[in-house]
């Protein structure tokens, strides 16, 4: 089943648009359009297995850190700013344009259980990367030696 989270920022138009397209397709589908609770979220990235990722312009969102945490296999464009992931073996899937979505998905789902292989070890690099106690760690060490320098 294909899951299309329309719970934050809901653009009617840009919803309806979506599901008159999908509705044209074969597909088993649900768009999910009311608030998820923190809980619900984690169910979400847990219940997950791929998540496309190919916005427009983009900065590192929470979704996908939390999906990759989830060891989720991601779709993401190649030319957004997360060198960051592959600096830190981060494994992803990547594409140069929307059009090769639908190609790369093909691709995952059949290559499904090698790929998966590939993110088993995403949790502990994102952990790693994003938490609260190695975040401190680097904003500490950032701020000491800009004091130090700054005498």
């Amino acid at each position: 089943m294909f899951l299309f989270p329309f719970t934050y920022g809901f653009d009617r138009k840009y919803y309806f648009k979506i599901k008159e397209l999908l509705d044209k397709t074969k597909i088993n589908y649900k768009i999910l359009t009311d608030f998820l609770s923190d809980y619900k979220v984690v169910k979400l990235r847990k219940a997950s297995d791929i998540m496309i990722n190919t916005p427009i312009s983009d900065q590192l969102s929470a979704s996908m850190i939390e999906h990759l945490y989830a060891e989720n296999i991601e779709i993401n464009r190649n030319w957004l700013p997360y060198d960051i992931f592959d600096q830190n073996n981060i494994f992803l899937s990547k594409v140069s344009k929307v059009s090769e979505v639908g190609e790369k998905l093909v691709y995952v789902i059949k290559n499904y259980n090698k790929l998966k292989k590939k993110c088993k070890h995403n949790k502990e690099l994102i952990y790693s990367l994003c938490s609260w106690e190695n975040s401190i760690k680097k904003w500490k060490n950032m701020y000491t030696e800009v004091l130090n320098n700054a005498n």
